[in-house]
């Protein structure tokens, strides 16, 4: 889990960044209801986390970066196994509603190395609280 999740977040810093570099208001737009959408389903594990992953899956159709989406699908793959965890806790949906928050305004505003950075750390932050639970499972 822990290389999975390292090799995320540089794909989706990658992807973050690319965005912020191609982002029309129309894109802004769409991403700012996807957050919304995301508050409002934060309190319901399911709820928040498919909110959250559209909003990845927008920022990926933003940059148009075929490898790097081609290449999260097949980490988002492997990692799908894991991303209970980490959605489990109340504390988590809400940090992750405040980072996509803040990636989400780093695009809009077409700031490219704090978008990237801020998608980093959000996936790194996801893998510190899986890692987490991961050892607090009994056997």
């Amino acid at each position: 889990a822990e290389e999975l999740y390292a090799v995320r977040a540089r794909l989706e810093g990658l992807v973050a960044s690319a965005a912020a570099d191609l982002v029309t208001p129309d894109d802004a737009e769409r991403l700012h209801a996807l957050i919304e959408r995301n508050a409002a389903l934060a309190g319901l594990p399911d709820g928040a986390m498919e909110a959250g992953h559209q909003i990845h899956l927008e920022l990926e159709r933003i940059a148009d970066h075929s490898w790097a989406s081609r290449t999260l699908a097949q980490v988002e793959t492997q990692l799908a196994r894991y991303r209970r965890l980490s959605n489990a806790s109340a504390s988590r949906r809400s940090a992750a509603l405040t980072e996509h928050r803040a990636i989400v305004a780093a695009v809009a505003a077409g700031d490219a190395t704090t978008a990237g950075r801020l998608a980093e750390e959000h996936v790194l932050a996801a893998r510190a609280v899986t890692l987490s639970q991961l050892t607090s499972l009994p056997g």
